[in-house]
């Protein structure tokens, strides 16, 4: 649940005991009652300055970025001849391409650090059409990509017996689908 840098990083701070540390490190292993009495337990006794609570966001921001660039950076469009010699485009998982990132618009580069920031790089990895869309700069594809996500999805629907999980993750990908399809539009009246 919690990476052992960021624990050390708490304890740097003295915002955690090592006893604290300890039951962080242990969390994962709880059941969800259990999990919930002890975050109430817990927000009692960490105490953080708004300092070191912008350190810490700025800290896993930028981890996030970095995750970003990484799961850009695997996989890659590359040109196939068939049989018949006719020149088609194949995803190539194993492709390294460093350069999409740096050719991604600011809009995109965005959208995709606040997936791996809510996501992690593992379940970011996962978006495997909506990151071949975005390499394929097939933004009207990302955005569908992104309301198709099992994650949207789960955190829309709404039964009789339950609410949806976390509707505001649903509505920063709605939101994240509809400006990429204005992007789309706005670049394909230039070509």
């Amino acid at each position: 649940m919690m990476e052992e840098t960021n624990i050390r990083k708490l304890l740097n701070m003295k915002a955690i005991s090592p006893s604290i540390a300890n039951l962080l490190r242990k969390f994962k292993n709880l059941n969800k009652d259990s999990r919930e009495r002890e975050i109430e337990r817990l927000q009692k006794q960490i105490r953080l300055t708004d300092g070191q609570i912008k350190d810490l966001f700025e800290d896993s921001f930028r981890g996030a970025t970095a995750d970003a660039q990484k799961v850009f950076a695997k996989g890659k469009w590359v040109k196939q001849k068939d049989k018949n010699g006719k020149v088609y485009m194949a995803w190539d998982d194993n492709a390294v391409d460093n350069t999409t990132w740096q050719k991604m618009p600011d809009l995109v580069k965005a959208i995709c650090v606040d997936l791996s920031f809510n996501l992690g790089k593992q379940r970011m990895g996962k978006y495997k059409s909506f990151i071949k869309a975005v390499k394929a700069e097939d933004y009207r594809r990302a955005a569908l990509e992104l309301v198709n996500s099992g994650d949207y999805l789960d955190n829309i629907k709404t039964t009789p017996t339950s609410k949806p999980k976390n509707p505001g993750l649903a509505k920063r990908r709605r939101d994240a689908a509809i400006e990429l399809t204005e992007l789309a539009e706005k670049i394909s009246v230039y070509r």
